[in-house]
């Protein structure tokens, strides 16, 4: 375990970590994306979709787990590296210019904070039913009718659409 933790320690660690979880992200992305296509088929096979991933049970878990420690440990090398950056050049240059960086590259901050606020709100909504899709005083709408919940709360919620189309782009551009 020395070397792990020694490999770690060094910001070709880090960037190593945050690499390997960022593909584990962009992954979960693609597939849960198409699983999420399923709603222009109709409500019904959207819902037969989730009624699926519920009845997977332990594998459902495992992977929720397995997203859970990538997204932690992501964020902390992220952190770790910023600090390290900043330690290693506590005055800034007095001329910034960016040589090849992309939009992309430079917002990358701001743009995974707020897929973490998205990822947190998303699983509220549609996993959790914290956040209802129709009015405060409706009932949490069960997994078995995802689909129906995911068309009425995008048609009724012009927000919760934007917001999701706005997250779903972010996330496949970076």
């Amino acid at each position: 375990m020395g070397r792990i933790r020694r490999f770690y320690a060094t910001m070709v660690g880090k960037k190593v970590v945050m690499g390997v979880t960022g593909l584990i992200g962009v992954g979960f992305v693609i597939v849960h994306s198409l699983g999420n296509l399923l709603v222009f088929r109709g409500a019904g096979a959207l819902n037969s979709y989730s009624h699926f991933l519920k009845a997977s049970g332990e594998l459902l878990w495992a992977v929720r787990i397995v997203l859970i420690v990538a997204v932690v440990l992501h964020v902390v090398a992220a952190v770790q590296l910023s600090r390290q950056s900043l330690a290693a050049r506590p005055t800034g240059y007095v001329k910034h210019e960016a040589q090849s960086a992309t939009i992309a590259s430079r917002t990358m901050r701001w743009g995974g904070a707020l897929i973490l606020i998205f990822i947190i709100l998303h699983i509220l909504h549609f996993t959790t039913g914290t956040i209802r899709p129709f009015s405060p005083s409706a009932v949490p709408t069960p997994m078995s009718i995802v689909g129906e919940m995911a068309i009425r709360s995008f048609s009724h919620r012009p927000l919760i659409a934007g917001a999701t189309a706005i997250a779903s782009a972010a996330a496949l551009t970076m």
